[in-house]
């Protein structure tokens, strides 16, 4: 960045379109890990249980993990 990129509008910009794509794609991949991978870590629970069964299944929830 140059530093006529960096002020925009008399405002900061600290990151560009991709790197906030990039950063919001990470935090749904991230979402996605911890709930098919906790759903099977603790299959015991009632909301794990619910989870899978709406996912399709373990084997779903396992190839999505």
């Amino acid at each position: 960045m140059t530093k006529n990129d960096i002020i925009v509008d008399g405002k900061i910009k600290r990151f560009s379109f991709y790197r906030i794509v990039e950063h919001q794609l990470n935090m749904f991949a991230f979402a996605i890990l911890v709930v098919t991978g906790l759903s099977q870590k603790f299959h015991d629970y009632n909301l794990s249980q619910w989870i899978i069964l709406n996912l399709g299944g373990v084997d779903s929830v396992r190839l999505i993990h």
